[in-house]
């Protein structure tokens, strides 16, 4: 990797108690019972290991995170993503909808996220407030504020002491590839993106109709 340091091979000493972080956002984004059930597993897996526990909150609030990884994902209105697409085949549905929707003159957008709040959908009018092109301008000021979160999450993670975070990642199981809206509840993961952090899933237990 051409931006690291070259540093030689370092042999490392794990800590006798590792310190975990739990990550949630219970009040943005709380997890569906099957998902907490499987955060409890987790951890209480990991207590046995003689792991410290600790609840971890970002620096931010999880708004805030939100927003900017909208704007940043949308800055083009997704035509970067698709463009090497061949004809005849099609997007994810909710990718589609997305060019759909940014591809719409702003005014249009506006109307349809004042009658979205109208009527009692505002943090659907929210999110879509923030998915739109970009310009260039706007682009840079997303581009510092990003460098900021990551700035202030790692001094946070510093100063907490722990060795690494586990979180759901989405408040709920998989839902069918056919609900666009499931893309709503991506903070888990996406926060990870914006931060350029390492992650990784792990499958813990089953869900069904109990």
């Amino acid at each position: 990797d051409y931006s690291l340091v070259p540093l030689p091979w370092r042999e490392v000493e794990l800590p006798s108690k590792p310190k975990v972080g739990v990550l949630t956002f219970p009040t943005f984004l709380p997890p569906t019972p099957a998902q907490k059930r499987a955060l409890d597993t987790t951890v209480d897996a990991l207590k046995k290991q003689g792991c410290e526990i600790v609840e971890f909150e970002p620096p931010s609030a999880p708004e805030e995170y939100d927003r900017l990884i909208h704007r940043l994902y949308y800055a083009d209105g997704f035509h970067h993503f698709a463009s090497p697409l061949e004809n005849g085949e099609h997007n994810d549905p909710y990718v589609g909808h997305i060019m759909k929707y940014t591809s719409l003159p702003k005014f249009v957008r506006k109307i349809w996220q004042g009658l979205l709040r109208l009527f009692g959908y505002k943090e659907k009018a929210d999110i879509l407030a923030n998915e739109h092109t970009t310009p260039t301008s706007g682009f840079i000021d997303d581009t510092g504020k990003r460098e900021e979160f990551r700035k202030g999450f790692s001094k946070k993670w510093d100063a907490s002491g722990i060795d690494f975070l586990v979180c759901p990642p989405h408040a709920s199981p998989a839902l069918p590839n056919y609900v666009p809206e499931s893309f709503r509840a991506i903070l888990y993961t996406s926060l990870f993106n914006l931060l350029d952090y390492p992650a990784g899933v792990l499958p813990i237990g089953r869900v069904d109709s109990k």
